[in-house]
Order: structure tokens, then sequence, then C-alpha cells
């Protein structure tokens, strides 16, 4: 059985750009709900003093969280890059097992100083669909 997936990374904003926080965080979850039928949430949260950003998405399984990475790689380099050139990635959470493309993922951001946490058992829960 799938298992689902939940990606977490926390980023420290750079100076003089919590300003385009809202913008760029549009631009970056209206291309994932855009381009990645799959994924199941996205969300992007800020303190109150807009110096940390908690960036959240929900993948049902694996190969939709390394579809979403390859996305990411291929036609949204310039929305990533533009959405992470004002945020220092700090670390990363991966709940659930990584499939091939992210677990390589995480090994470059590791390699970069970057704090990576990886809990791969679900022991319960269960997920509710949106009620409208």
């Amino acid at each position: 059985m799938s298992q689902t997936m939940m990606f977490v990374t926390h980023h420290k904003v750079k100076d003089g750009v919590s300003g385009d926080l809202q913008e760029l965080s549009r631009q970056f979850v209206d291309f994932v709900a855009d381009n990645e039928p799959r994924t199941i949430g996205a969300q992007v949260f800020v303190d109150d003093d807009r110096n940390e950003l908690t960036y959240l998405q929900i993948q049902p399984d694996s190969e939709a969280m390394d579809y979403h990475w390859v996305q990411l790689q291929q036609g949204g380099s310039e929305t990533l890059a533009a959405a992470l050139e004002g945020a220092e990635t700090t670390s990363v959470e991966i709940y659930g097992e990584p499939g091939p493309v992210l677990t390589e993922s995480l090994k470059a951001l590791a390699e970069r100083g970057v704090e990576v946490k990886v809990l791969r058992r679900n022991l319960e829960g269960f997920l509710r669909p949106q009620i409208a």
C-alpha cells in the first residue's frame, strides 16, 4: 500500500524580501497546483516578524513526491529559483519513505549543510477529503 508523503521545509527570509513573500509564495503554490494534479495540499506559513517561512506539502505517495521534484527541475526551476532567492533553506523534514529522486535531493541538501530529518514509518493516521 502506498504511504502518504509529507514534506516540510523551513527557511530564513533574507533581508529586504519580506514584502515579496506573498507574491513569491503565490507563484510557487500556483505552479504546484497547475502542474501537479496528484498533490493533496501545499501551504506556506510565515512567522509574525516575517523572518521565518515554512512550506508544507502533502503528496499521496513517494512517486508523486518524486514527480514534484522532477517538475521543479524541468519546468519549475525558474519558479523555484525565484521563490528560494529570497530565503535560505535551514531544514527539511520528510514524513514517509522518500523515492529515488527525493533521496538524491535530500543528499544534496545535506551536503550544503541543510538539516535533513526523515521519519519513514507512519504508525497510524488518516487524511480527510476537503469538505466544501
